[in-house]
């Protein structure tokens, strides 16, 4: 498959596991591709590294996870929900990081094979062909007006007369270091560049009615997993990426200038999130977080501060972690110990003891987080109290993701995985190893079959959720 752009021409091979076959769908014939557990595509790109779109359709018989690895690294995720042959198929537009030369692509799934007539199997179907598009084809999103609006003008004006940290960015805070190393963070999570978080983020604001006249904010951008796009779609005529440590700062700096985005609408501050009260007042129409707010320790008051900054209609959004989700995985794991019969380690039980009072201290608002890098899990009528005590519009939506938003709002009862989700957490956040994960799939999950069923319904408890604050005008 090849497809034209205005720099370069993109070839996506085929590889194995990857067949074409003929069926009739919806009384008319359509050609499919079809596999099993597994497809493999090469993507050449004879340019320096960049981001792509990859754009396919994919439909399944019941809703099941299908993972996209670029260069053996995982790197995007999505629960297919249609129903094989009677509901259609999802159209996927994933936005990645493609470095020169072959990029070696896989689709995949955790979820069983199904049996299909003459002993076939198939896991997903794959619904006409894949392509990939350069970003910076014809077919890329739409770019800011080339003037600047006076409200960023005068923002980078203040930004640009700012001392400067030791690293070189703007300074508004002292440099607070993370509590782990910063370069080891992607590792951890097994985060790789992606512009899809930053592309959904844009496409929530457009059918919410946000205001991109002004300049966009986010605090604690960490090593960018939501910078990047945000930046790459080009929507605000200035983003301000922020975090308490220059290393983070630095990290996304580096990929932007990797990527090839253009960097000319952005400024990096050294900021920490609660002192964000001292940029200058109504002089942003976005500020937003990812996985950030539950660092900061006085949530009430950081609302308050960002909505000081906040033009009126402007919005303040943050992805974060539910309380519902978190106390009820606690709950479950506290189990384990007793349903292995005794076979967990004097380490393991360790081990578990620390989830478990992870998830307690999290949730519980009359402890000193002062210290903790993380300190909270949310709860929606909370930050509503909060928001409305400070001018706040608020409204949640529950087990969706930035990623989720990139092809329009996702339905009020979006299906989610509750197992994988736990498994993951466990798994990255909390580092339990292989010998631990084994004991939980055998002993404890298939206790949690009723909560999966009502999850992929999109019934089952909040994990995490976005979160919209608008400022009343």
């Amino acid at each position: 498959m090849t497809l034209r752009s205005d720099r370069q021409t993109l070839v996506l091979d085929a590889g194995d596991g990857y067949g074409r076959e003929s069926y009739d769908f919806h009384g008319k014939p359509l050609a499919v591709e079809w596999l099993r557990a597994v497809a493999r595509f090469t993507l050449h790109n004879p340019g320096p590294a960049r981001a792509f779109t990859l754009r396919f359709a994919i439909t399944s018989s019941w809703p099941r996870r299908l993972f996209l690895a670029v260069n053996g690294t995982r790197v995007r995720e999505l629960l297919v929900g249609t129903a094989l042959w009677r509901e259609g198929y999802t159209q996927v537009e994933w936005d990645i990081a493609a470095a020169e030369g072959p990029n070696e692509l896989e689709l995949s799934s955790d979820t069983p094979a199904e049996r299909l007539p003459e002993g076939r199997e198939v896991t997903f179907l794959l619904v006409g062909d894949v392509t990939a598009i350069a970003a910076a084809s014809p077919e890329a999103p739409a770019r800011h007006a080339a003037s600047p609006s006076p409200a960023a003008v005068e923002l980078a004006e203040w930004l640009d007369a700012l001392p400067r940290s030791p690293a070189g960015f703007a300074q508004v805070s002292e440099n607070r270091p993370y509590t782990f190393a910063e370069a080891d963070y992607d590792a951890q999570y097994a985060i790789a560049p992606d512009l899809g978080r930053g592309r959904g983020l844009v496409e929530l604001l457009r059918e919410t009615g946000g205001d991109f006249s002004g300049p966009a904010l986010e605090v604690g951008c960490g090593t960018g997993t939501l910078s990047l796009g945000l930046v790459a779609a080009d929507a605000f005529p200035l983003v301000v990426l922020t975090d308490g440590s220059d290393a983070f700062l630095t990290l996304t700096r580096a990929k932007l200038t990797k990527l090839g985005i253009d960097p000319s609408r952005t400024r990096f501050v050294t900021l920490l999130g609660e002192e964000i009260d001292r940029l200058p007042e109504a002089s942003l129409s976005l500020v937003v977080l990812r996985s950030a707010l539950h660092h900061v320790l006085d949530v009430p008051g950081f609302l308050r501060k960002s909505a000081r900054t906040l033009r009126p209609g402007g919005i303040l959004s943050f992805e974060e972690p539910c309380a519902e989700g978190y106390i009820l995985m606690g709950a479950l794991a506290g189990f384990l110990p007793a349903l292995a019969g005794g076979a967990l380690s004097e380490d393991q039980n360790r081990t578990v003891k620390v989830f478990t009072d992870a998830m307690r201290f999290y949730a519980r608002p009359d402890v000193d987080k002062t210290d903790s890098e993380d300190k909270h899990v949310f709860r929606q009528a909370e930050l509503q109290r909060a928001g409305t005590a400070c001018g706040l519009d608020v409204e949640l939506l529950p087990n969706v993701t930035y990623d989720d938003c990139a092809a329009g709002l996702p339905s009020t009862r979006k299906p989610r995985s509750f197992l994988s989700f736990f498994r993951d957490y466990l798994k990255f956040c909390m580092s339990w190893n292989d010998a631990l994960m084994a004991l939980v799939e055998t002993k404890l999950l298939p206790y949690c079959e009723d909560l999966e069923l009502l999850a992929q319904q999109g019934a089952g408890p909040e994990m995490h959720g976005v979160f919209v604050c608008r400022k009343r005008g």
